[in-house]
């Protein structure tokens, strides 16, 4: 009976629409609404008998009271049943990211379809043109670009995966904030913006076809966003919460002021980083480890011998010391927001899970010291001369 019984459901892909990104943003005659944007990519692409060789996406958008509501009003509209599994991206617009994202995130952490490692972005521009601007210039199927894009961190620093799933333990606990990726337009005034390190979303001085960008990270206070960060800051977060295997940094050459030399860094080992409560005041200690090797080189540079080195490298360390105590008190003090997780290492100095919440870490940060020690071992200036 069960082998001749007939299958009341049955679902293929003529049955649904898949949506590979959302865009959320305030609505443009109702600021209680939003306005949500639906990325599909078109079904065809799919088939084996289609002749396209790149994926063809549509946009819908329609405004709606809730997410819940946008998605069942598209629902009607395409005749088909949406369905949110392989979404990649949830990309939030600055205006409604500044008046709180609470309720979104929570709707959407409560949609089983909605993956956790979902990556969230803060766009510079409505997350209607964010989306219709995002196009791989390489890249053949831009859900594989969706996927790969916030990896380039790990050899960049410049940005990192911001999952949905990291959003809310952040916005839920008591140890430390949420952030998430940094996109926005290109400027037609990027160009003057000469120092690589302090690049931000939007200034990019890069010709691409693409008119979009990701770098830096957006930090929020709770839900709310209460800053930027730039592409230094970004690699200096990188460097303290581990998200980084090499990267390379431009510093000033210590034999020329008006000239800078690249490096290239590794790490060695994860940061240590030690929490003390001073004076009912935390005082952090940071001990960086970096190595690395010269990559500006011409024909009559000294940056083989061991003295030469050890400069780069006392330069070097200098720097990055420096850079990352702008980056911790830049969070601390300007924007409150302990977005490293360095209220998990302050968890010892509490007796009890009630003592530390008592202390209240999310509004103490900004009462914090820092002392960072790094270390940057130079080996050579050469590739070379390491084989």
């Amino acid at each position: 009976m069960l082998g001749f019984s007939k299958s009341y459901t049955s679902y293929t892909i003529d049955n649904l629409d898949f949506v590979i990104a959302l865009g959320i943003d305030v609505s443009d005659t109702d600021e209680s609404k939003l306005k949500v944007s639906f990325e599909f990519t078109k079904s065809s692409n799919y088939s084996p008998d289609s002749s396209s060789s790149e994926s063809e996406t549509v946009i819908n958008t329609v405004e709606a009271s809730s997410i819940d509501n946008a998605i069942n009003l598209m629902n009607a509209h395409m005749g088909k049943e949406l369905k949110l599994s392989h979404c990649k991206l949830v990309v939030f617009s600055e205006k409604l990211a500044e008046k709180g994202i609470s309720n979104e995130i929570y709707t959407l952490v409560n949609n089983v379809q909605i993956r956790p490692s979902t990556n969230i972005i803060i766009s510079k521009c409505e997350s209607e043109k964010y989306l219709s601007d995002l196009k791989p210039s390489i890249e053949s199927y831009i859900t594989k670009y969706f996927d790969v894009f916030p990896d380039s961190g790990k050899y960049t620093g410049y940005t990192t995966n911001a999952t949905i799933g990291d959003f809310f333990y952040s916005m839920s606990t008591n140890t430390c904030e949420p952030f998430a990726i940094l996109g926005g337009p290109y400027e037609e005034n990027s160009s003057e913006y000469q120092d690589v390190n302090n690049i931000i979303s939007g200034n990019i001085p890069i010709n691409s076809e693409r008119k979009v960008n990701n770098f830096g990270l957006a930090v929020f206070k709770n839900d709310k966003l209460v800053g930027e960060l730039s592409a230094l800051d970004t690699l200096c977060f990188s460097i303290l919460a581990d998200r980084i295997n090499n990267c390379t940094i431009s510093v000033p050459n210590p034999k020329n002021s008006n000239d800078y030399l690249d490096l290239f860094l590794y790490d060695d080992k994860s940061a240590k980083i030690n929490v003390d409560i001073i004076n009912n005041s935390p005082y952090v200690s940071i001990d960086v480890k970096i190595s690395g090797i010269i990559l500006t080189t011409t024909y009559n540079s000294d940056y083989l011998n061991d003295e030469t080195l050890q400069l780069v490298s006392n330069y070097a360390s200098s720097y990055l010391e420096s850079s990352i105590s702008n980056y911790l008190y830049k969070t601390a003090k300007d924007y409150k927001a302990d977005i490293t997780c360095i209220g998990k290492r302050a968890l010892k100095n509490f007796r009890t899970w009630k003592d530390y919440e008592s202390f209240n870490w999310k509004d103490r940060y900004r009462d914090s010291f820092f002392n960072v020690k790094a270390n940057v071992n130079i080996k050579s200036g050469s590739l070379i001369t390491e084989s």
